[in-house]
Formats: C-alpha cells, structure tokens, sequence
C-alpha cells in the first residue's frame, strides 16, 4: 500500500505543478525529473499495477531516465514483467547505445539483461552485433551467451560473421547455449542454409534435438540432407514426444526435397497406438510433401476416420 501512496504523491505533485502553470511545460519536466529515482524504486513493487504506472510515468520522461535505468538494470536485472527492460525498449532505440555499453560491465547479470533486452529492438539494434558476438562465443556466464545467441536471432542480421558465430555456438558446454543458437539460426529461414551441416551435427552429437529439428525445418529445402537424421528422431521412441513432433514438423517444412520421409510418416499417421497430436504434425508435413501420393490420401482418409471415431 505504500508504495501506491507514495506513486499518488508524486503524480499529484507533476499534476499540481502543470495545473499551476498550464503553459511552462519546463516546469513539469524539471518536476518529473526530480521524480526519477522514485520512480525506478516503484519498478521494484510487487504490486503490477504500480509498476505499470511507474514505467509510463518513467517513457514520458524519455531519454533522461536512461543512466538510472542501466544501474537499476544491474540491481534488478529481468526479475519482474514492467521492470527497467520494458522502460527502455518503450523509450526505443534510444536505449541502444547505452545498453551496448553495458555488455562489456564487469556485471555478469547487467551484461546478461543488456544481451536480453538489445534483441528487442529487432534490426536498430545492428549496432551491438559485433559486442552480442564476442559475448556469445567468450562470455564466462552462460545466461549471458544465451541471451545474446537468441537476440541475434532477434535482430535478424544474417551476415556471414553471425551465422558463423551461432554455428560455433551450436558446441557450446551449455545446453541452453545450443538452444539459442540453433532458435536462432532457424529464424534467418534459408539464409542459415550452410548452417544445416552443424545442425545435423548438433541433433547427433550435441543431443540439442528439438530446437536443431525445428531450425532444420525453418530452413526448408535447403536442408535437406537433415531428412535420415530426422527420420531418426521421429521414429526414435525413445525420445521425448516433442523432439519427434519437431522432427515431423521439420520434414514437412523441408516439403518435397523430404520425400523418403512419406513411408515413415505413413506409419506415424496410421499407428493408433501413437500419440494423437505427432500423428496430427504427421499428417500435415504428409500433406506438404507428397500431397497426391495415394499411400498419403489413404492416411488422410485412415486419420479422419479415426477421429471421428
């Protein structure tokens, strides 16, 4: 309660002032600033709704709020939803230069937050992928390496170095690491195709099977020297009944180039004993590949039956 009482005390007191002089808007400006460092202690409320009225009142004042922010980036970190992230990605890519800076802190969670947060800023944040880089392939705290392989992803820059740099990720000792990277390296699509290689490899070797399977997917018939590998996993009941969705997912993404894929997926489709929602995935990348394939049409026709049953 007293964190709400003392956020009604200082939007009374901004109010009060811009009443009292419609016209001097300095003033206003000059009285939030003076705000600033309640403001960013209410972004540590537990209660949301001061939080969010915290950040708003925290955008409006703009760009000056950002040295405070960054400090209370290193305190606060990414605990709470409508924390100094969201101040800063609403303030826009005035952030950016700032948080570039912070990559390089001492603070391993300040260069963690800054990696998270400059993926936000899609391709304005250009800027930082050479410092996201050097993170992701040196950067002793693993949190730190993934955030900044996911948000090269997120920043969408699909240059040679980047790519490059992801790949080697794909054999980093930490398994989120290789998570981030291979989500990454699926989102550039074909653009990743000399990626396909260290994927298959990663699905091998490195067990990263899921998000490696769903990259190869997103990729296309690029990848399609990934289609044994996959078979593999879809038919491998061994694995977890995501990794095999993903390997059936990514066979229809690859389309007709996953042709020696159709008798396994048939099987998948047509095996009641299997769980509904892989056959489902089955049948759609079924679809995709071989959609005038009579043992295809007879699935489709066996799985509605089956469904309706």
């Amino acid at each position: 309660m007293k964190y709400i009482l003392c956020l009604v005390v200082i939007i009374m007191c901004i109010v009060s002032i811009a009443y009292a002089n419609p016209k001097n808007e300095e003033l206003v400006v000059t009285a939030s600033k003076k705000c600033i460092p309640e403001l960013i202690q209410q972004l540590d409320s537990p209660d949301h709704n001061v939080r969010i009225e915290a950040v708003e009142a925290l955008v409006d004042i703009g760009a000056e709020v950002i040295p405070e922010l960054i400090e209370a980036l290193r305190i606060f970190g990414l605990t709470y939803v409508d924390g100094p992230p969201d101040v800063l990605i609403e303030i826009g890519p005035a952030s950016i230069p700032a948080l570039i800076e912070a990559l390089d802190s001492n603070d391993k969670e300040l260069r963690s937050s800054a990696a998270y947060i400059l993926g936000e800023f899609g391709d304005d944040a250009k800027e930082s992928i050479h410092s996201l880089i050097k993170i992701v392939n040196n950067d002793p705290y693993n949190t730190a390496r993934f955030h900044a392989a996911q948000s090269l992803g997120g920043i969408g820059i699909t240059n040679e170095e980047v790519i490059s740099a992801l790949i080697k990720a794909l054999k980093d000792q930490e398994i989120s690491v290789r998570s981030g990277a291979a989500s990454s390296l699926g989102d550039f699509g074909s653009a990743a195709k000399t990626a396909v290689p260290a994927l298959i490899e990663s699905m091998i070797y490195e067990g990263e099977h899921e998000e490696a399977a769903k990259a190869l997917g997103k990729i296309g018939p690029a990848a399609k020297d990934a289609v044994p590998v996959l078979i593999l996993a879809l038919m491998d009941k061994n694995q977890g009944i995501s990794v095999r969705r993903e390997a059936a997912t990514a066979l229809g993404g690859i389309g007709k180039e996953a042709i020696a894929s159709v008798d396994p997926l048939v099987k998948i489709v047509t095996d009641a004993r299997e769980d509904w929602s892989l056959r489902s995935c089955a049948m759609s990348s079924l679809v995709k590949i071989a959609p005038e394939n009579p043992n295809v049409l007879s699935a489709l026709i066996y799985i509605l039956k089956s469904k309706r049953g």
